[in-house]
């Protein structure tokens, strides 16, 4: 595997949503084998293979094209057959996946997607397992809305399937994407690590991605902040834990700035003062490092606030601005916030003024992608508690790590081994042993 750190597993039943699932990981960074996809391929593509299904099962193939819809007819509910069918075409997946993990063998962590797992046991392949599973009522809705399912189709695949149940028992993590399956698209779905009360596992990497609305540009000249949104984010992933206030300023509210961000003076009027949330928002902030875009200016009035209250200010150390990574990263480019969601693909419609809480989560999706996209955590690192996982709203129960494997040789083996190199007559290396 060379220098992979770990091998991930995505399996689950028919209609689970596992490759909706297996697109997040994909669209995060991580490279993902899909099994089904390869299948498909090979049995479209790969010559050999067509000749050899249709010799084993005639009527199958036509001028060189394998009908899929007959071949299931011949194997679904037959497991004889079935078992011919996988012995044909198993070798040649086994190839394209030993391809896939040369191809990728500097990868940080590599995703393999394989829905019948559990049932050809291969399990032992894998460093951690990610069963993804839904409600039974809506796994059989999702498949008979597919063209060509029938519920007696269903039934056959079913069939040859280990319960779900079960698969979640033997799971490290299970991904349950339930009723909210239409929302685990999108670069919004995110992973984070949760203990069993609730609380976030603070040995990871804790970052704040925050933004804030002023009345101006100058707070030295009297300019006050009136709003702030903060994101809290886990090894780059949100966590969904978030603070966000508006701030009566004491002052009017200028007509330029309300024009950029919609809060007027009426409005923050009935707002408290930043000295009544100042305990609560240096709390959410904690030592962690804070994430800007032009963070000077954030910090700025950040830290003007919190000397009015007599409260420390933070550290200009603590301070990551996107803007200088963006530079960096793409010099001569456009580097506004917009531009940046533009250049990553984020989804930016619901920003029609500026906002700190939004642009505070639009800028969290951004730096992730400033920082080199995504790996998504989901216990990558053993802990020795139970988590969960969630997922835009599912929930994922993560089960403590298995103990490691062996790798190394019995005794009967290494006896076995003997023998067998005893039955040898002048092995090469007695040779270079008498030389020596």
């Amino acid at each position: 595997m060379g220098s992979v750190v770990m091998r991930l597993a995505l399996t689950g039943s028919i209609g689970m949503g596992k490759s909706t699932v297996a697109k997040m990981f994909e669209r995060a960074g991580v490279a993902v084998f899909d099994a089904d996809a390869v299948v498909r391929d090979l049995q479209a593509n790969d010559p050999a293979l067509i000749f050899a299904i249709g010799e084993r099962f005639p009527g199958t193939v036509t001028n060189g094209v394998l009908d899929r819809e007959r071949l299931a007819l011949k194997v679904l509910g037959f497991p004889a057959e079935l078992e011919a069918l996988e012995a044909i075409v198993h070798p040649a997946v086994q190839s394209a996946r030993t391809h896939f993990i040369e191809k990728n063998r500097d990868a940080p962590a590599l995703l393999f997607d394989i829905p019948l797992l559990f049932e050809t046991e291969g399990e032992n392949a894998f460093d951690k397992i990610i069963v993804v599973s839904a409600p039974p009522e809506i796994q059989r809705e999702r498949v008979l809305s597919r063209p060509g399912m029938t519920a007696k189709k269903l039934d056959a695949i079913l069939s040859r399937q280990m319960r779900d149940d079960e698969k979640r028992k033997r799971a490290d993590f299970v991904v349950d994407t339930g009723a909210t399956y239409p929302q685990l698209s999108g670069r919004s779905a995110t992973f984070c690590l949760v203990s069993e009360s609730g609380e976030v596992d603070r040995r990871a990497v804790r970052e704040i991605v925050f933004d804030t609305e002023t009345t101006g540009l100058n707070p030295a000249g009297g300019d006050r902040m009136v709003e702030i949104g903060c994101i809290e984010m886990i090894n780059r992933v949100e966590t969904g834990r978030h603070f966000h206030a508006y701030f009566n300023p004491e002052r009017a509210m200028p007509s330029e700035a309300e024009a950029v961000h919609g809060l007027s003076t009426i409005f923050l009027s009935a707002q408290p003062l930043f000295a009544d949330k100042v305990e609560e928002l240096i709390e959410f902030l904690g030592d962690a490092p804070l994430v800007a875009h032009n963070a000077s200016f954030d910090f700025g009035f950040l830290n003007q606030e919190l000397l009015i209250c007599g409260r420390p200010t933070v550290c200009m150390s603590r301070m990551v601005d996107t803007l200088v990574l963006a530079r960096a990263r793409h010099p001569g480019a456009k580097h506004s916030l917009d531009a940046l969601c533009t250049r990553f693909g984020v989804d930016r419609s619901l920003r029609v003024k500026h906002g700190a809480l939004l642009d505070a989560q639009l800028l969290a999706q951004v730096y992730v992608e400033l920082t080199g996209g995504r790996q998504i955590g989901l216990g990558l690192v053993a802990e020795t508690d139970a988590r969960e996982v969630r997922v835009s709203g599912p929930t994922v129960t993560v089960r403590e790590p298995r103990v490691p494997r062996p790798h190394f040789a019995s005794s009967e083996e290494l006896e076995r081994h003997r023998a067998f190199i005893a039955q040898m007559a002048s092995p090469l290396w007695e040779r270079y042993a008498a030389v020596a």
